[in-house]
Formats: structure tokens, sequence, C-alpha cells
């Protein structure tokens, strides 16, 4: 997916809606360095298990809690 095409997500959604483009983060909700490829994605998304979450995510959903959840 391009990550410019983030925004149009927001389009079909049935009401208000946020969306981000958290720079080197992969499908896991974690820190990719370089680009993915069909080859190795297997070995990325593996690799990608040990690591922490993205701080930026969890500072994101975190704001999104607190305005529309607490």
């Amino acid at each position: 997916m391009n990550p410019e095409h983030v925004h149009l997500f927001a389009k079909k959604a049935n009401g208000p809606a946020e969306v981000y483009n958290v720079k080197e983060m992969n499908h896991l909700l974690r820190d990719q360095e370089g680009p993915a490829s069909m080859i190795k994605i297997k070995s990325i998304y593996k690799d990608s298990l040990t690591k922490p979450l993205i701080p930026a995510m969890l500072s994101l959903i975190k704001q999104w809690t607190e305005k529309f959840i607490l």
C-alpha cells in the first residue's frame, strides 16, 4: 500500500475519522527499516515480533482514547 493513500480510508468511513502515516511502521505497529519485499516479508515480520511497538503510534492511540473513550 502506498503510504500517501492513507487519507483515502477516512473518506470511506461512515463518520468522523482520523488517519495517520507513522513513518517506518509496518502492519505489526513496529519499526521496519527499509522497504518490504514479498521475498523478505516473512523474516521481516518474524523479526518485528521481538521489537517494541512504535512509541509514536502508542502516543497516537493514547491521545485517541483520551479524546473518544475516557
